[in-house]
């Protein structure tokens, strides 16, 4: 509820504005699962384990951001906007994660 609260005070052009959230959901969804699956891969030799935790690396950013953010008041905007992304994201990138590695 937090977020979308937020995130409806925003305009739509500042939710999907800017590039730096952009970079932020390329390096959680993209770069550090795929990173994490050759770190992981040489230290857990349980494939399973590996795999949950292959899967938990590329997961959305966590809600609690937000509630941290706002409790805080420290850029609700941004940690919602991030939050939205990433999960927007999530849709595309953990099924193509999921084809890369399987």
């Amino acid at each position: 509820m937090i977020i979308g609260s937020t995130l409806a005070s925003m305009r739509i052009s500042d939710v999907f504005g800017g590039w730096r959230s952009y970079v932020f959901c390329v390096i959680k969804q993209f770069a550090l699962p795929l990173a994490g699956w050759y770190v992981l891969g040489a230290f857990i030799s349980d494939e399973l384990i590996r795999d949950i935790a292959f899967f938990m690396l590329a997961l959305p950013a966590a809600n609690v951001a937000v509630m941290f953010a706002t409790e805080y008041q420290v850029n609700e905007s941004m940690s919602a906007k991030n939050v939205f992304l990433t999960t927007i994201t999530a849709l595309v990138s953990l099924p193509l994660l999921a084809l890369i590695c399987f």
